[in-house]
């Protein structure tokens, strides 16, 4: 009788009808369940936990609660259905190289050794409260493309004692891509190797993980929070979906009212209770305090992740951290409204002292805008005889932004009056200017 093409794993016969492979490698769909279960408790038996090349059909969950005491061997296994390994222990170490998991769960599994999932293809995988005490292999894992279709991955409370590496192949062909990842409230020692290399993380969420140490080389961030801004930025996904929590409230008929009030009475609201803690809030900062938010959350993962980035040299996207950090910080209800109003205007005229542009075109504004005030207030100096042009107005404007310090000489209180709130706006939207291109250009 011939034997199975695996039978340096399984020692078994080949079956009729299944492609020279035995019940526990044969590929069909519609072998029968109840016969591959006993084969595999007899290989267990004969063969200890060497599961190379088997075909796993449908739903299994014969896996859960069991302790493995030898190595484990999943090596270009295939699961059909839902593999669950709940509460299993892995007491040496564990390979699934290669392997094809559909629907595959390690809730609060535990691997006491290395655990590899080099190549293994994923397409929803859960790791909640999983533990990790060596370090975990996933290279080449979580793909989409060459057979392989990835959707979501859940690391939620994992422990990685032995630290992680996330590594793909190279930028075409991105780890997580395609798919939601979650790693809230992972730990990882700060001696430990948490490493992404070519990850997808646009649409990773990492609320209370710590991410200061973490090494990230060409890994790719969330683009949408950038949908509202002069220039473009990346950052955390954390973010858009808090923006979504705020956006799409469950009382939206409240938020419809709040949204109808006239821009009058958000602006006397909005100095009559700036500074103040209490709620309801109808001002421009704020529909309404959310305390259901996690801001400050995403604040201090920004905070991290822009002295990871600044600590390597990266200064253009800790910049992006930083603008992130102060994003949070804006929108967190437990901002105070005097605060609120600081980071709208500091947001307002360099992107919190990271972009020039705004810098830039408020200055030339205000060049513009002051020249325009001193003709029309009909301004003279003792230098003319008459009203000055616009044209020399600007020349007026342009000398009391440059240089400051020396009064134009103006007559008259209105001339004077604007010639001093340029004198003293000027230099703040220069310091900006100067601020916003040195973050740019640093070594």
């Amino acid at each position: 009788m011939p034997t199975c093409e695996h039978l340096d794993v399984c020692g078994r016969d080949a079956l009729d009808g299944h492609d020279g492979k035995c019940i526990l490698h044969s590929a069909k769909p519609d072998k029968d369940e109840e016969t591959f279960k006993k084969a595999l408790g007899k290989h267990r038996e004969g063969h200890g936990d060497n599961f190379q090349g088997m075909v796993f059909p449908s739903d299994f969950d014969l896996f859960s609660d069991v302790t493995f005491e030898k190595r484990v061997d999943f090596e270009n296994a295939t699961f059909r259905g839902e593999a669950k390994f709940h509460n299993a222990t892995f007491r040496r170490e564990v390979d699934f190289d290669e392997a094809d998991l559909e629907w595959v769960s390690f809730y609060c599994a535990t691997f006491e050794e290395k655990a590899y999932f080099t190549g293994t293809a994923f397409r929803k995988a859960i790791f909640t409260d999983a533990t990790f005490e060596k370090k975990a292999f996933f290279s080449r894992a979580f793909r989409n493309g060459d057979g392989a279709e990835f959707d979501e991955a859940r690391f939620n409370g994992c422990k990685f004692r032995g630290g992680a590496k996330f590594t793909a192949k190279d930028e075409k062909n991105r780890a997580f891509s395609g798919g939601k990842v979650s790693f809230q409230k992972v730990t990882v020692p700060p001696d430990a190797d948490f490493h992404f290399r070519y990850a997808d993380l646009s649409r990773c969420r990492f609320l209370r993980t710590d991410l200061q140490n973490a090494d990230f080389i060409g890994v790719q961030w969330c683009e949408e929070v950038s949908d509202d801004e002069w220039t473009h930025r990346t950052g955390l996904y954390d973010e858009v979906e808090e923006s979504h929590k705020c956006s799409s409230p469950d009382d939206a008929s409240d938020e419809a009212v709040e949204r109808r009030r006239s821009f009058g009475d958000i602006l006397w609201t909005t100095i009559d209770r700036m500074g103040s803690p209490h709620s309801p809030h109808w001002t421009l900062f704020e529909i309404r305090r959310r305390p259901e938010g996690k801001w400050r959350e995403v604040e201090r993962l920004y905070r991290q992740l822009k002295r990871n980035y600044e600590e390597r040299g990266d200064f253009p996207r800790g910049g992006d951290f930083h603008i992130g950090e102060k994003e949070a910080r804006r929108r967190s209800p437990e901002t105070s409204g005097t605060l609120k109003f600081l980071l709208y205007t500091y947001r307002a005229l360099s992107k919190y002292g990271e972009r020039a542009l705004p810098a830039v075109f408020w200055l030339v504004a205000a060049v513009l805008s002051f020249a325009l005030l001193y003709h029309l207030s009909g301004a003279t100096t003792l230098a003319t005889t008459g009203e000055v042009t616009y044209s020399g107005a600007l020349i007026y404007s342009l000398e009391a932004t440059l240089y400051p310090v020396e009064p134009v000489g103006f007559l008259g209180f209105w001339p004077q009056f604007f010639s001093i709130v340029q004198r003293v706006v000027s230099p703040v939207l220069i310091a900006l200017l100067a601020l916003a291109l040195r973050q740019r250009v640093k070594r």
